[in-house]
Protein backbone atom coordinates (compact mmCIF):
# COMPACT_ATOMS: atom_id res chain seq x y z
CA UNK A 1 0.00 0.00 0.00
CA UNK A 2 1.11 3.52 -0.62
CA UNK A 3 0.36 6.78 -2.34
CA UNK A 4 1.58 8.34 -5.57
CA UNK A 5 4.24 11.02 -5.90
CA UNK A 6 5.54 12.65 -9.10
CA UNK A 7 7.69 10.12 -10.97
CA UNK A 8 7.31 7.47 -8.29
CA UNK A 9 4.46 5.01 -8.52
CA UNK A 10 4.18 3.87 -4.91
CA UNK A 11 5.70 5.03 -1.66
CA UNK A 12 5.44 2.94 1.52
CA UNK A 13 2.67 3.99 3.91
CA UNK A 14 5.11 4.88 6.71
CA UNK A 15 6.78 7.38 4.41
CA UNK A 16 3.67 9.48 4.03
CA UNK A 17 3.91 10.49 7.69
CA UNK A 18 7.26 12.19 7.14
CA UNK A 19 7.20 15.80 6.08
CA UNK A 20 9.13 17.05 3.08
CA UNK A 21 11.58 18.87 5.36
CA UNK A 22 12.23 15.66 7.32
CA UNK A 23 12.98 13.85 4.08
CA UNK A 24 15.33 16.60 2.95
CA UNK A 25 17.17 16.52 6.28
CA UNK A 26 17.49 12.73 6.17
CA UNK A 27 18.77 12.90 2.58
CA UNK A 28 21.25 15.65 3.48
CA UNK A 29 22.58 13.53 6.36
CA UNK A 30 23.14 10.61 3.98
CA UNK A 31 25.02 12.83 1.55
CA UNK A 32 27.23 14.24 4.31
CA UNK A 33 27.99 10.78 5.67
CA UNK A 34 28.86 9.57 2.18
CA UNK A 35 31.37 12.37 1.63
CA UNK A 36 32.90 11.95 5.07
CA UNK A 37 33.32 8.18 4.89
CA UNK A 38 33.39 7.19 1.20
CA UNK A 39 37.17 7.18 0.87
CA UNK A 40 37.93 5.58 4.22
CA UNK A 41 39.75 2.30 3.93
CA UNK A 42 38.30 -0.68 5.66
CA UNK A 43 40.44 -1.68 8.61
CA UNK A 44 42.97 -4.30 7.66
CA UNK A 45 43.87 -5.11 11.27
CA UNK A 46 41.97 -7.34 13.61
CA UNK A 47 41.16 -5.86 17.00
CA UNK A 48 43.88 -7.96 18.63
CA UNK A 49 46.47 -6.80 16.08
CA UNK A 50 45.40 -3.19 16.55
CA UNK A 51 45.65 -3.50 20.33
CA UNK A 52 49.15 -5.01 20.03
CA UNK A 53 50.25 -2.12 17.83
CA UNK A 54 48.77 0.37 20.27
CA UNK A 55 50.66 -1.21 23.18
CA UNK A 56 53.93 -1.19 21.20
CA UNK A 57 53.54 2.47 20.34
CA UNK A 58 52.71 3.29 23.96
CA UNK A 59 55.74 1.35 25.23
CA UNK A 60 57.95 3.32 22.83
CA UNK A 61 56.83 6.51 24.63
CA UNK A 62 54.52 7.87 21.95
CA UNK A 63 51.94 10.30 23.33
CA UNK A 64 48.57 8.79 24.11
CA UNK A 65 46.73 11.55 22.25
CA UNK A 66 48.74 10.84 19.08
CA UNK A 67 48.07 7.10 19.33
CA UNK A 68 44.34 7.63 19.88
CA UNK A 69 44.18 10.00 16.91
CA UNK A 70 46.11 7.58 14.67
CA UNK A 71 43.73 4.71 15.42
CA UNK A 72 40.55 6.81 15.55
CA UNK A 73 39.65 5.87 19.13
CA UNK A 74 38.95 7.90 22.26
CA UNK A 75 41.54 8.43 24.96
CA UNK A 76 39.34 6.44 27.36
CA UNK A 77 39.28 3.47 24.99
CA UNK A 78 43.05 3.75 24.52
CA UNK A 79 43.58 3.73 28.28
CA UNK A 80 41.47 0.56 28.60
CA UNK A 81 43.47 -1.17 25.85
CA UNK A 82 46.78 -0.26 27.47
CA UNK A 83 45.78 -1.21 31.00
CA UNK A 84 43.92 -4.44 30.14
CA UNK A 85 46.85 -6.35 28.67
Amino acid sequence: MGFEVKGIKKIPMWLQYLSQSSLRIAFAKQIILFFVYHDKETPSLTILERDDQIRLRYESDEKMSAIARAFGISSQQLYQIIKLK
